[in-house]
C-alpha cells in the first residue's frame, strides 16, 4: 500500500510567534526491532519526547532510516512511503536534521544538528489511492529556544504596548544588548 505523509513544521518563539522549519530535512525512522516503549513513546505527550541528538545517536538510527524528505520554505512537507520503503503504517519516529535555523548570524560555526520530535502513529485514511495522514506540529518555545541557542541564533519576541490602555505602539524601534 502507498502511504502519504504530509503536513507543516515550525518552532515557537513565544506564546504567540512561530517560525516556520524552513528548508531542515525531516527523517522517518522505523523503531527498533523488539522496542517495548514505542506505544508509550507515541502516546506521551511530545514535551516528553524531544531530544537533541549528537552525531553519534544520529547514526545509530542511520540503518532504520525509511525515508527522508526536504521541508519547503513554510515548513511544509509531503513523503511516499510506499512498497520500495517496506511501510505497513506502523509508528515511526519523527526527526528534524537542521543545518542552520532562522536569525543564525553570519559566520557562525554551528554544526549540523538533528533533533528527534516525536514517535508517531499516525491515523491512515484510506483512499484509492492508498492511506493519507496530515500533522502540523510546532515544536514549544522552550525547546526550540535550546535549538536555537545551539546555532546561536538569539530572538527576541514581544509587543510593545502602552502601559496605561495596553494599546500596540506602532513605529517603534527595539534595541536589546547581551549582558557582556
Amino acid at each position: 500500500m502507498r502511504y502519504t505523509f504530509f503536513g507543516h513544521l515550525c518552532g515557537q518563539l513565544c506564546s504567540d510567534c512561530q517560525e516556520d522549519l524552513a528548508h531542515a530535512t525531516l527523517r522517518l525512522y522505523r523503531p527498533k526491532d523488539g522496542d517495548d516503549q514505542v506505544v508509550a513513546r507515541a502516546t506521551a505527550d511530545t514535551k516528553h519526547t524531544h531530544q537533541i541528538l549528537d552525531a553519534a545517536e544520529a547514526e545509530q538510527k542511520a540503518d532504520r532510516l525509511l525515508v527522508e524528505a526536504d521541508l519547503d520554505s513554510e515548513g511544509r512537507f509531503n513523503v511516499v512511503l510506499d512498497e520500495e520503503v517496506d511501510y505497513d503504517g506502523d509508528a515511526i519516529e519523527v526527526d528534524v536534521y537542521l543545518e542552520s535555523v532562522p536569525g543564525m548570524p553570519e559566520g557562525t560555526e554551528a554544526g549540523p544538528l538533528q533533533v528527534s520530535i516525536t514517535t508517531l502513529q499516525p491515523q491512515w485514511r484510506k483512499g484509492e489511492e492508498g492511506a493519507r495522514f496530515g500533522w502540523e506540529y510546532c515544536i514549544p518555545e522552550r525547546f526550540w529556544c535550546q535549538v536555537r541557542g545551539q546555532f546561536g541564533a538569539w530572538t527576541i519576541c514581544g509587543d510593545v504596548t502602552l502601559c496605561e490602555t495596553g494599546a500596540p505602539v506602532e513605529g517603534v524601534t527595539v534595541i536589546a544588548f547581551d549582558r557582556d
